[in-house]
């Protein structure tokens, strides 16, 4: 039942940033709830399991979104071993954890991607790169608390406990 859970909250997450989000973008920017949740997600489980489902997600939203395929599963699966890895050594409990922990995310996220189409030979106007970070940073940070609450909470469910 777990396993149907997460993957139905990635499905919905998928969902709503390329269905929902674009309404509500600047200059085409939405925040990257995939991301949040792989992150929210990492808090909670081991490793393996926590890049794995990094690995999952961006392979899903890379190909449901038309994205270049790759860039988001490599790094939310990179998010999602550090940030399970890295648990144990910060207060995941302390709500400022999510909040850095998505910002770093982000960061790192957008500097991947904007390396990998650097490579590839596209035009890269940075003075946009920096309003596309800065926009999707504050998006996240936004998105993270709610995201990160109602995830505990799902995670703490009884149904989500039992193993079938």
């Amino acid at each position: 039942m777990q396993k149907i859970v997460i993957a139905l909250s990635f499905f919905i997450s998928i969902v709503l940033e390329s269905a929902f989000f674009p309404f509500i973008s600047m200059n085409g920017v939405v925040p990257n709830l995939t991301m949040i949740l792989v992150i929210c997600y990492a808090l909670h489980q081991e490793e393996d399991k926590a890049a794995v489902t990094g690995l999952l997600a961006g392979l899903v939203k890379d190909t449901a979104v038309g994205r270049i395929i790759g860039v988001s599963a490599i790094t939310f699966m990179m998010l999602g071993y550090l940030t399970s890895h890295y648990k144990h050594k910060i207060f995941a409990e302390h709500a400022t954890t999510p909040l850095i922990i998505t910002l770093m995310g982000t960061l790192f996220h957008e500097t991947f991607y904007l390396l990998f189409v650097f490579f590839l030979g596209y035009q890269i106007n940075l003075i946009y790169t920096q309003q596309v970070w800065i926009l999707q940073a504050l998006y996240n940070l936004l998105m993270v608390m709610p995201v990160y609450l109602a995830l505990r909470k799902l995670l703490n469910w009884h149904v989500m406990k039992k193993q079938y």
